[in-house]
């Protein structure tokens, strides 16, 4: 048999097959996960009822008496941040999800780029469209474009956390604590303080904790008066969860396969 050496004697010499360039490999490798992450939200009933629920709501809220549209983009960030976080907690789902992670050769941020690539290449046109449904009656075009900055940028952030979350907490209460986040979210830190003000060891942590994290509330400030803070939190949020969605990713796969060989 001739292994490609021109003195293994035999059959035909042949020169060995060059190897693929590793840019080549890695955009393979993050296509794949892409496609997979796509899959695992389409695939999955949950993300498919909630983008149900959530259009129709959204259909149910323009159809009342109309609002101007400023006055609804609070809700289309919720939508947003529902859809994303809904999707989101299955990407690295305790199971099939997560081994699949563990079993790619490949460098630790292909998959959860490409996965969340692929889940939020779907969440987002939702999310936009629900946000012109809302917005457009009564705003301008303008606003419409920084309410749709604002919710990418907000949708990825909650998905990323959420995903990091999934395999430390599992698929269901990842998404419990993200719908949480979405929800209450929505009111500003100086409505939490007047809400809980008379307690101050629960007001000054969790205004703390309101002030750090990736909530609706600074979509809406953001889109209001256009200051840089908001969107570079959101970025910095984006940034350290990757990381630590590779951390938790690996982390607790190895502990789950040691308590599955004991």
């Amino acid at each position: 048999m001739n292994n490609g050496r021109l003195t293994d004697g035999g059959g035909v010499p042949q020169a060995p097959h060059p190897h693929p360039p590793a840019r080549a490999v890695t955009l393979r490798a993050v296509k794949a996960d892409i496609v997979l992450g796509a899959q695992l939200v389409s695939r999955h009933r949950a993300p498919r009822l909630a983008a149900i629920l959530v259009l129709v709501l959204l259909a149910a809220a323009t159809s009342q008496n109309p609002a101007p549209g400023p006055a609804r983009a609070p809700l289309a960030v919720v939508a947003a941040g529902v859809l994303a976080v809904v999707s989101a907690s299955r990407l690295f789902a305790p199971g099939g999800a997560l081994a699949a992670h563990r079993a790619a050769a490949a460098p630790w941020w292909i998959t959860p780029v490409g996965r969340l690539t692929g889940a939020l290449l779907l969440v987002h046109p939702l999310a936009l469209a629900g946000a012109a449904l809302l917005v457009l009656p009564g705003a301008s075009l303008e606003y419409l474009v920084r309410v749709s900055a604002g919710l990418v940028l907000y949708g990825t952030a909650v998905a990323v956390g959420t995903a990091a979350l999934t395999p430390i907490l599992g698929s269901s209460p990842a998404a419990v604590v993200g719908l949480l986040t979405a929800w209450l979210g929505v009111v500003p830190p100086s409505g939490l303080v007047a809400l809980v003000g008379e307690w101050p060891a629960v007001a000054r942590p969790l205004g703390w904790a309101w002030n750090i994290l990736p909530l609706p509330w600074r979509v809406i400030r953001w889109v209001g008066r256009q200051g840089p803070e908001d969107p570079s939190v959101l970025l910095a949020w984006i940034a350290v969860g990757l990381t630590a969605l590779a951390w938790s990713a690996e982390r607790f796969f190895r502990a789950e396969t040691r308590a599955v060989s004991t």
